[in-house]
């Protein structure tokens, strides 16, 4: 995959992050991540947990970072192994 479809690409994913409750240990909260289905197997949505997790560490200071995933999503479950 060159630059431009890697940014092509990236623009067909979305996620949605938050800080959760700052009198708690600081940490976040991936709410939604999603990839057209024509740019899955890309490691786009890997690539958008990591890239997340990253900066709530580096900007607020998480912690740790939560997803709640179904244990029948496996496209998700391999998603958020940790390394």
């Amino acid at each position: 995959m060159d630059i431009r479809q890697a940014t092509n690409a990236a623009l067909q994913s979305d996620e949605l992050a938050r800080e959760e409750d700052p009198t708690d240990e600081p940490h976040g909260h991936v709410t939604s991540i999603s990839v057209l289905r024509t740019y899955r197997r890309l490691g786009l949505a890997n690539k958008l947990m990591q890239q997340s997790q990253k900066a709530m560490r580096d900007v607020f200071g998480a912690k740790y970072v939560s997803l709640h995933v179904r244990k029948t999503n496996r496209a998700a479950l391999s998603c958020t192994k940790i390394p």
